[in-house]
């Protein structure tokens, strides 16, 4: 009894000592200038959010909870913390994101005469890389009259298909049914991809027989949650890319398919052909699927048939959404050409660029993947926060459970994440990249975030010393995680709350 009152003490100690220096990262900025007053009231506010994260951390690991409890604890309500304080439109896109809901919300599935149909008062007249939640406040008084409208073309998101909105969109349909308030219907978009990467990222979490912390870990990074908690559809690629790993790696383990298998990896084919097809050779990983789990070799190619079909099905959607005139604005599309003539004339100048641009960027991927620029690139996570996360990934790996055949899965992750980098950069080469520039412009780190936790989990058997300790290690982990998440929250609050 006394020993559990003085680790309750050091617990709570260690939880003091740590808000304190967040706090101190959080509002020490020169952009931090909230009333004392307020950041007080935000800094016991943040306590008392890491009390109740803490404390329900312990009682899962007295009850032995699975991992995938641990992940419903802290993802939900930091990554709707995420969404409280991180200002709608804030995010890079987010406005064409929330246009393509609305035009699938409202049956505009395709463009008339080359163009969209939208009210005026659809969207706030804000600059949407410094919107503040005060902003915010005052989108919550408006209301949407419905007319007159206005003609908008389909500029950001015209390589996406529209397969790749039917969340947002349902969440949109929703709040309009009951209401026209311009800031329910925007975060009811929101809700509505946030809802789907939810699901996908705890059905990653509880399906995978190894790599669990890894991929908890890779939810609660500032760039996911600020994806997750967004219109766009950067978090439920996340989500869908792990959910395929871990449906794969279950079935490898078990060898044999498990309730709904067929079907989850049918969904995922569609998933990452809409969401971001440049992440679609992960599909290649049902190559890995084991043969004895299958009755035999006939079965194992109707698997392999049926989601090459629902992939070349939605690729074909999308194709033809993106090739229907005005599906792809004009500007880009003769940008396309332009790129596309210059590639084939000379592809070693492409290579050039590409070796030119990994040199000169690379460096900073990895802490933008984490989320040191968070928003626009100008909302930055203080350095130890950074430093920090970097360091619960290390750990996740270090200490988590390996995969089964670690050396085949290296291989095919480590290549399969190659092929879906240089789709990337070929993909922004064409659509971003200005014609005569000497480095690839557009590759960011949140973009290799779906790679993170696969190649991670390549590497636990090469980090991994220790085959004892580590269950008592994991919840320390978590708890520490979802430390640097409040403070993270307190961190993006420094910029918006002013």
């Amino acid at each position: 009894m006394k020993t559990d009152r003085i680790k309750l003490w050091l617990y709570g100690g260690a939880a003091v000592l740590a808000l304190a220096l967040l706090g101190y990262c959080a509002f020490s900025g020169e952009e931090a200038q909230l009333h004392p007053q307020r950041t007080l009231a935000l800094l016991l506010g943040g306590a008392v959010l890491l009390a109740a994260l803490l404390g329900g951390v312990l009682w899962l690991n007295r009850r032995g909870a699975p991992v995938e409890r641990y992940f419903l604890l802290l993802f939900i309500p930091i990554s709707l913390g995420m969404m409280a304080v991180m200002p709608i439109l804030r995010v890079p896109d987010e406005l064409a994101h929330l246009q393509r809901a609305y035009q699938l919300s409202s049956g505009q599935f395709l463009p008339e005469d080359g163009m969209f149909s939208e009210p005026e008062d659809l969207f706030p007249a804000v600059d949407s890389s410094v919107v503040t939640l005060r902003d915010v406040a005052g989108m919550f008084a408006e209301k949407v009259d419905g007319s007159p409208t206005e003609a908008v073309a389909n500029e950001a998101t015209g390589i996406y298909p529209m397969t790749a909105y039917i969340p947002q969109a349902l969440g949109m349909a929703a709040a309009r049914l009951v209401t026209s308030n311009q800031g329910v219907l925007m975060y009811a978009a929101r809700l509505g991809s946030w809802l789907l990467t939810l699901l996908m990222l705890y059905g990653a979490i509880r399906l995978t027989p190894s790599g669990k912390s890894i991929m908890l870990v890779v939810s609660l990074l500032p760039m996911t949650l600020q994806e997750a908690a967004s219109a766009s559809v950067d978090g439920m690629t996340i989500g869908c890319v792990l959910l395929l790993v871990a449906a794969v790696l279950r079935i490898r383990e078990e060898k044999k398919l498990f309730r709904g298998a067929l079907p989850l990896l049918c969904l995922t084919a569609v998933g990452l052909v809409s969401f971001k097809v440049m992440y679609a050779p992960f599909l290649l990983l049902a190559l890995f699927l084991p043969r004895e789990a299958f009755s035999g070799k006939i079965k194992r190619g109707a698997a392999w048939g049926l989601m090459l079909l629902c992939a070349v099905l939605t690729a074909a959607l999308w194709a033809w959404s993106s090739l229907y005139p005005g599906a792809v604005a004009g500007s880009h599309a003769a940008q396309i050409g332009t790129q596309m003539q210059a590639f084939l004339r000379a592809p070693q100048r492409f290579a050039l660029m590409l070796v030119k641009t990994i040199v000169s960027s690379a460096p900073s991927w990895g802490v933008h993947m984490i989320g040191f620029g968070l928003s626009w690139f100008n909302m930055y996570l203080r350095k130890p926060l950074v430093l920090l996360f970097a360091g619960a990934l290390v750990c996740a790996a270090v200490y988590d459970r390996p995969v089964a055949s670690p050396k085949r899965v290296r291989g095919a992750v480590w290549g399969i994440s190659l092929i879906v980098f240089l789709l990337i950069a070929g993909s922004l080469y064409l659509w971003w990249t200005p014609t005569g520039s000497a480095v690839i412009e557009g590759i960011q780190g949140r973009y290799f975030l779906p790679m993170a936790a696969p190649v991670l989990m390549g590497l636990t058997d090469i980090l991994r010393r220790k085959e004892h300790g580590s269950g008592q290690a994991m919840p320390v982990l978590y708890g520490a995680t979802a430390c640097l998440c409040v403070g993270t929250l307190l961190n993006v609050l420094a910029y918006t709350l002013i």
